[in-house]
Formats: structure tokens, C-alpha cells, sequence
């Protein structure tokens, strides 16, 4: 069935009861990704587009449908479950099946036995869409053969051997465009933006440079006691976005009061799972980012809000998390900081 509460007191009716043959097949981890043929943007209503589910296994599952080395859990016979965070933008299937119900931007959670991907579906007239190319370079001038380039709507493409990424169908109407570029070896990373799309046309993104072997610093802050983290940056602009452990950090989102209440039907809580810190530099005094509370950590985190951070000179970011009471809090915050053009 799908998955369901159980509240003192109260009856719970039983979702429809699916039976299969085989037993749940227990993953590791899974991914959530849109199928082969299929698009994270939709430009009409009713359109739909199939998502996909892959599966890690330690062993593999009787019956695994391999996909590279992992097993296709796309279909609700192999015990996934999905979930909209706004059914009213975009609504999924038991079989991963997400059909456009109007524009904007639509949280996708599947779930398997405990482990959830979460990806990003756009809907969007296709009079606002843009599409968005240039060309990125390593820090010799040479191109960033292989470089990866993604957007914050979840596009990702590759440069090609002459430097150059084209990426379609990016919504122009939900505001500036952030593009996050990561060149493997050796491992360097960059963002550029924002960038002003160009409405139904070709958004020219220019020319990235990457300026050094720049990883970018990571900042993980718990929640379980007060805690701060420093970190030098020289002059220049950066952007702060939020990162999970499949990224290199170690929270996905953190939780003040330990369980979820007030949620409605598309996963908002009064009290949930959020990004949240709070920073400082000599240049801007204290500044608090916050997102919104979701019933989910995965959801809060695809949710949580890039910042811009200017530093006029060289000097210190300083990071920290605080509460007036900390044993009841979950999780923490992990960040990764980023130059920008």
C-alpha cells in the first residue's frame, strides 16, 4: 500500500493493497530520474512525462531488471510509492506517471522500503521557455571537455570537446537563471548567474572560465548545540546553495522539533524539516536564511534557497546555528560555497 499514519485514538483505513509476488526488494539507496524519451519540463496541460526509479543493491534482488549496476524500481510492483508536493502544478501515478495540472514547480518524492529520491518537474508555457548556451573553459583556456552544467531547475548536460553546452526547454519566467558547473578531474567548481533568460529565445550564458582547482569550502552545521564554522574567502562574488550527503555533505535538512505537525496535502508543515543558518561577514553583519518547513528532509532540501554573498575584499564568513533549546532538534545544514560570475 502506500505508506500511511497511524495516530493514537484514531481509525485508519488501509490504502488500496497492491500484492506482488516477490518481497520487498530492500535497496540501499535509490535515484529518481526522468526516463529515456521523457522530459522534467511540460509545456501543456495534460502532458505527461514517465519518471524513473534505479535501486543500489548490496545483492541484487530476485528478478532485478538491470539498468547499468542498478535495478529498475520504477513500477509500483516493485514497492515504490510517489508523492506530489503540489498535486495542483503536477500530479504522479503509482506507476511514476506525472501529468501537468498547472504552471510552476512540482516536488516528485518516491519512496522505497525507507530510502526517497526527490526530483523537480516545470511546468511552463512554451512561449516562456529559453534555452540557455555557452562555453566553459578549465583554468589552462583549454575546453572543459566533459564539464557538467546544471541548472537550478535540475537540467544537467555536458560540455562538449569544443567547450560548448546548450541546455533546452529552461523555464524564463520563474526569474533569474543559476547555472553550477563541476569539471571532474581535477575537481573544480563554478556558478555563474544570475542570468536574465530571454523569453522564447536563446539566453547567451558567455563564456566560464574556471579560475583555479576550486572545489568549493564545505560547511556542515548540526543542530545538536550551538556550533559555528569559518572560512576565508579573497574578494569576489560567491553563491551559498545548500547540499546533501550525495553531494559531499553530511545533513539533508535539519528539524527543530523532532516530528512533523500541521501538514497539509502537498507536504507544507507549521513544524517540519528546513534549511536554516545564519551568517555574518565584516560587510553584511548578521544575516539569517531560512526556507520553508516541509514534511520531508528531502523536499526541504530541493527547496532550500541559494543566497548570494559579495565580498568586497578579502575575509571571514563566519556560519552558525543557534536555538533556545536544542534536544529536540534533527539533522543540521551542510553547505557548499561557490565563486559566480
Amino acid at each position: 500500500s502506500d505508506y500511511f499514519k497511524i495516530e493514537s485514538g484514531q481509525t485508519v483505513i488501509v490504502p488500496e493493497l497492491i500484492f506482488t509476488p516477490f518481497a520487498p526488494p530492500n535497496p540501499e539507496s535509490i535515484q529518481l530520474g526522468i526516463a529515456e524519451g521523457s522530459s522534467r519540463v511540460l509545456t501543456q496541460i495534460g502532458q505527461t512525462t514517465q519518471l524513473q526509479v534505479l535501486g543500489k543493491f548490496k545483492t541484487l534482488p530476485e528478478n532485478c531488471s538491470l539498468v547499468g549496476d542498478s535495478c529498475d524500481l520504477t513500477s509500483k510492483l516493485k514497492w515504490t510509492t510517489y508523492r506530489s508536493s503540489n498535486p495542483k502544478i503536477a500530479s504522479v501515478n503509482s506507476d511514476g506517471l506525472v501529468t501537468a495540472n498547472g504552471c510552476g514547480i512540482a516536488l516528485i518524492t518516491a519512496k522505497n522500503d525507507g530510502v526517497t529520491s526527490v526530483t523537480k518537474i516545470t511546468i511552463s508555457d512554451a512561449d516562456e521557455l529559453t534555452t540557455v548556451e555557452g562555453f566553459v573553459f578549465d583554468i589552462s583556456g583549454a575546453p572543459a571537455v566533459g564539464a557538467i552544467i546544471e541548472t537550478q531547475f535540475g537540467h544537467e548536460v555536458v560540455a562538449d570537446e569544443n567547450g560548448y553546452y546548450s541546455i533546452e526547454e529552461v523555464p524564463a519566467e520563474l526569474g533569474d537563471i543559476y547555472l553550477e558547473f563541476e569539471l571532474p578531474e581535477p575537481l573544480s567548481r563554478f556558478c555563474k548567474g544570475p542570468i536574465k533568460p530571454v523569453l522564447g529565445g536563446i539566453t547567451d550564458a558567455g563564456i566560464v572560465t574556471f579560475r583555479d582547482n576550486f572545489p568549493g569550502p564545505t560547511v556542515n552545521l548540526h543542530t545538536r548545540s550551538f556550533n559555528e564554522v569559518r572560512v576565508s574567502l579573497t574578494a569576489g562574488r560567491y553563491i551559498i546553495i545548500p547540499i546533501s550527503p550525495a553531494d559531499g555533505g553530511q545533513f539533508t535538512a535539519m528539524h527543530w522539533w523532532g516530528r512533523n505537525s500541521g501538514c497539509d496535502a502537498n507536504g507544507r508543515c507549521r513544524r517540519g524539516w528546513i534549511i536554516h543558518y545564519r551568517y555574518s561577514t565584516s560587510f553584511t553583519g548578521n544575516l539569517v536564511v531560512s526556507g520553508s518547513l516541509w514534511s520531508t528532509a528531502e523536499v526541504a532540501f530541493n527547496m532550500g534557497p541559494r543566497t548570494l554573498l559579495d565580498m568586497p575584499e578579502d575575509g571571514e564568513v563566519r556560519f552558525w546555528f543557534e536555538d533556545s533549546l536544542y534536544s529536540d532538534n534533527l539533522g543540521g545544514t551542510s553547505l557548499r560555497i561557490l565563486p559566480c560570475d
